[in-house]
C-alpha cells in the first residue's frame, strides 16, 4: 500500500524560520513573528508535518550574519536533524544570500 505524503512527512523534522528586523510595541513576541508563526505552522500542518521546530530571530536585521537562531538552525541542518525549513517567501533572496556563508 501506498503511504500518503501527509503520513511520510509526519516523522520529518521541519525548521520555520522567523526573522523581524525591528520590534514593534508588543512587549512579547512582535506581531509580525506572531503573524508569521501563523502562517508557516498552517503551511506546515497543511502538508502533513507535525513536528516543527520554530527559529526565531526577531529584532535583528538580515543582514547580520551571526543571527543566533539562525546559525543554530543552520547546525542542526548540517547534523542532520532537519529535513525540510519553511519560511516565508519575503525572507529566502536573504537566506539564501546568508547560507553560502556556511558553504
Amino acid at each position: 500500500m501506498k503511504q500518503s505524503n501527509n503520513r511520510k512527512n509526519r516523522d520529518k523534522t521541519i525548521a520555520l524560520y522567523l526573522r523581524i528586523s525591528r520590534e514593534d510595541s508588543n512587549n512579547d513576541e512582535s506581531y509580525s513573528i506572531t503573524n508569521q508563526k501563523k502562517l508557516l505552522t498552517g503551511i506546515a500542518k497543511k502538508s502533513g508535518f507535525t513536528n516543527l521546530l520554530y527559529f526565531i530571530d526577531d529584532g535583528i536585521t538580515g543582514t547580520k550574519r551571526d543571527r543566533k537562531n539562525f546559525v543554530k538552525m543552520i547546525e542542526e541542518l548540517e547534523k542532520g536533524y532537519i529535513s525540510t525549513v519553511i519560511v516565508k517567501e519575503a525572507y529566502v533572496k536573504q537566506i539564501l544570500k546568508t547560507c553560502e556563508d556556511f558553504l
